[in-house]
């Protein structure tokens, strides 16, 4: 049985952690080797709505596997006017530049409660120790048409590197859940100004739509998680602008006692020694958490376990158990004894 993380609770939020961004660093950086954002989100509705629990919040860990949040959570949030609009905060995503710690992340503005047009903000806040950071600013604002031109209808899910002389940022074009949805690029060599976007190439199968998406860099090569909606895929480039098609990563499994039983979502990757690590949302009817995976070659993914089973059980099963849960866990249950009893009335025959 594979197990997810261990993700401690940030007090006054949801218990529900998601889309992840994780930094490794070898050498530790003000007294630890992980960093994590993550925004947490219920996988059912909750008042006044599930997007307004859709706050950035910072984690640290010394091993990878089990995460405690910093004492200043969340790192932003919205003010009352946002909550009767229904705005609300997404799509965290961490570096490291010049010794401190950035975290970027989107604010939608929605329109009679709907998000419509180009009313997406990319903000950014600094730290100088993962415990205390700055106000926010605004990176880029599609109200503006300035801003507009720059960076197209939408930023979502945006994935930034800092290579050490600038700084590339891949985004998921266009709003909603269209189809035929682009990824575009950007650079800057301060954070401030950024050129215009040019459209990614995308060698893949034509029925991958991207929706959201972690790139990286080592290897010496960008290495690309996209999420299509539904299966977790692997793509990658020399150069950052041509993608092609490595292999599929995750699928969200069909046995319901399992945490990513009801669907994926956005994933990230780091490279730890030989072997690369990928952290992956996941939910269940119930709740939401993180699982992650190790490979080699991008090919085979091998589970890595966060929690005990026996705490799963106690933790994650037993208070989502229902007489519909236990009605099917039953019918799974019988399926290898009605295979048996078939055989043996065969045989007599």
């Amino acid at each position: 049985m594979h197990t997810p993380l261990i993700i401690d609770n940030v007090p006054g939020c949801q218990p529900h952690p998601w889309h992840p961004s994780v930094l490794y660093i070898p050498d530790g950086w003000n007294g630890h080797r992980w960093w994590m954002a993550q925004t947490p989100f219920p996988p059912f509705d909750v008042e006044p709505y599930r997007d307004r629990y859709e706050l950035p919040c910072i984690h640290f860990s010394d091993d990878g596997r089990r995460w405690q949040p910093i004492a200043g959570n969340p790192i932003d949030d919205i003010d009352a006017a946002d909550v009767e609009a229904h705005n609300y905060l997404s799509d965290p995503h961490l570096v490291i530049r010049n010794g401190l710690m950035e975290c970027y992340y989107r604010r939608s503005l929605l329109t009679n409660r709907q998000l419509v047009g180009n009313t997406t903000q990319l903000l950014r806040k600094t730290s100088a120790d993962g415990l205390h950071w700055s106000e926010r600013e605004v990176v880029a604002d599609l109200r503006e048409k300035s801003d507009n031109a720059i960076w197209g209808q939408q930023i979502i899910s945006p994935a930034i590197h800092w290579d050490g002389q600038r700084y590339r940022c891949w985004y998921v074009d266009r709003s909603g859940y269209l189809p035929n949805r682009q990824i575009l690029m950007t650079t800057s060599v301060d954070g401030e100004s950024w050129k215009p976007y040019t459209v990614c190439q995308l060698d893949m199968p034509s029925d991958i739509d991207p929706w959201h998406i972690d790139v990286q860099h080592y290897d010496g090569r960008y290495q690309m998680l996209l999420y299509d909606g539904w299966h977790l895929h692997w793509l990658d480039s020399a150069d950052g602008l041509s993608f092609r098609y490595a292999s599929k990563v995750l699928s969200p499994t069909q046995y319901f006692m399992d945490f990513y039983s009801n669907g994926l979502y956005r994933a990230c990757s780091v490279k730890v020694g030989r072997e690369i690590w990928v952290y992956f949302s996941a939910k269940t009817e119930h709740q939401s958490s993180f699982g992650l995976l190790s490979t080699r070659d991008r090919v085979k993914f091998k589970p890595v376990n966060g929690i005990s089973k026996c705490q799963y059980i106690k933790q994650y099963l037993l208070p989502q158990s229902s007489w519909h849960n236990a009605k099917r866990f039953v019918k799974h249950s019988l399926k290898p004894l009605k295979r048996m009893v078939k055989r043996l009335l065969k045989g007599r025959r």
